[in-house]
């Protein structure tokens, strides 16, 4: 019953879909008025994505007694429409990948991470409307060398969120997440996604 083809399941662990990659992303010579320390290029990706299981471990698994999530997916979309197949998790992440591209060593790289919910009626979509903007925790700022790459990740509570709307029959109708990158001060990139929720039927 369980069993899932992997047809299927690429369905739902599509790599492109909602995950945007801002490319490469250059702080140059275009900022007017840029310090020499921000005069470099940088890669920047961004992605959700979450912990679920493999596709051998759906295979045959008792949903009574799961095994650890060990594999991490990325989303396209959250969607409780499957018990095992389609990913659901309580805990979404934000990820976010930097390379330094460039020859220039010692700058200081500082991503920022901002959320909206897309809220409204759980049986009325058309009801819902973007909240505030809500400030993630920001990490220590770090420094990369030439070719270096450091992964970031912002985590999500997403079950908490539904729970608190829960009581007024509300719904968390989508997740965006307003990714802006600076480095030593100056903002070299801005990438913006978005996540549809979708509840069970």
């Amino acid at each position: 019953m369980w069993k899932r083809k992997s047809s299927v399941l690429q369905r739902y662990f599509a790599i492109d879909a909602i995950v945007l990659i801002a490319g490469s992303i250059a702080a140059n010579s275009s900022i007017q008025g840029a310090p020499r320390a921000a005069q470099a290029h940088f890669s920047i990706s961004v992605q959700f994505d979450c912990l679920w299981w493999s596709e051998p471990q759906m295979d045959g698994m008792d949903p009574n007694h799961p095994p650890p999530k060990n594999t991490r997916v990325k989303l396209k979309r959250w969607e409780y429409t499957d018990p095992i197949g389609v990913p659901h998790p309580d805990i979404v992440d934000v990820a976010v990948q930097i390379r330094n591209d460039s020859a220039r060593d010692g700058i200081a790289i500082l991503p920022e991470v901002n959320i909206q919910w897309f809220e409204g009626a759980l049986n009325n979509k058309a009801s819902a409307k973007w909240g505030r903007k809500i400030r993630l925790a920001k990490p220590t700022s770090f420094r990369l060398a030439p070719g270096e790459t450091k992964s970031i990740r912002f985590p999500i509570d997403i079950a908490s969120e539904m729970a608190a709307l829960s009581t007024a029959r509300q719904w968390p109708w989508a997740l965006r997440a307003v990714v802006t990158t600076s480095a030593s001060g100056v903002t070299v990139g801005s990438t913006q996604l978005e996540l549809p929720i979708i509840p069970g039927d």
